[in-house]
């Protein structure tokens, strides 16, 4: 029989390797090996599972931005990119980042491109702290037309995903239900 050491099962072989003599270069298993393996493992999948609650809160919510808007504006500006790209920094910086989608027309074409936080499984409009009147009225970050704005329009809305806030507005903790 091979050493387990050469097995690519070294931890089935463990009692065969306790048995045999070790081998020029090779390091004999210690039978706790395993258990701090699998210990490790255990952690290692329980924290890749349960990413946090501020990115689990996130998952329930999209950026989209209009492509009607973007597409009739000829030579106009596409919040797309800049869009990912903070969603990619976000994520790596383990800060909220919802999924950034296209919608289409959303309504309000005379004053974009049109951003928009939506949430939950009917994609409900949310208004975020920060919005200006008219982006209240449309519940979207409208006139989005230079990198400046994409960056605001991520910000406030991922902030607003991470607090919860909902199309009914924010949450509000003090209040139980019954």
């Amino acid at each position: 029989k091979t050493h387990p050491c050469t097995s690519l099962r070294p931890f089935v072989d463990l009692p065969v390797a306790m048995s045999h003599p070790t081998p020029v270069g090779c390091r004999r298993q210690s039978p706790f090996a395993f258990l701090i393996l699998a210990a490790t493992a255990a952690v290692t999948m329980v924290l890749t599972s349960n990413p946090g609650p501020a990115a689990a809160q996130a998952s329930n919510y999209r950026i989209r931005v209009c492509e009607k808007c973007v597409g009739r504006k000829a030579g106009g500006f596409n919040p797309m990119p800049t869009l990912l790209e903070m969603k990619g920094e976000a994520a790596a910086a383990g800060w909220p980042s919802p999924p950034v989608e296209w919608q289409d027309c959303m309504g309000g074409c005379a004053l974009g491109p049109n951003v928009r936080l939506v949430e939950g499984p009917y994609a409900l409009p949310v208004v975020v702290e920060g919005m200006e009147a008219v982006e209240q009225t449309y519940k979207a970050f409208v006139q989005v037309s230079n990198e400046q704005q994409a960056q605001r329009a991520f910000g406030l809305a991922s902030r607003a995903a991470a607090a919860g806030i909902t199309a009914a507005g924010p949450k509000d903790s003090s209040k139980v239900d019954g």
